[in-house]
């Protein structure tokens, strides 16, 4: 994985089963305020996806809360 991939991660992985917005995902990829737009969180989570899930179609791993954002299952 990418630099940029194992922060979100590990950052997911801070407290699995946790529901982390697209913004505070950016914010600590960024060490920053994120203001551009959230949807780029996105790309990272997919590109995640197609590298540790089994069948990236079908994650397990890191999951989607329809509204929310994602989670490291626990």
């Amino acid at each position: 994985v990418t630099p940029s991939e194992f922060k979100v991660l590990a950052f997911l992985g801070s407290e699995p089963g946790r529901v982390f917005s697209r913004s505070q995902i950016m914010e600590h990829l960024w060490d920053a305020t994120f203001v551009g737009d959230a949807r780029a969180c996105d790309v990272h989570i997919s590109s995640l996806r197609r590298k540790i899930e089994r069948d990236p179609a079908h994650p397990g791993r890191i999951v989607t809360v329809r509204g929310v954002g994602y989670k490291l299952a626990g």
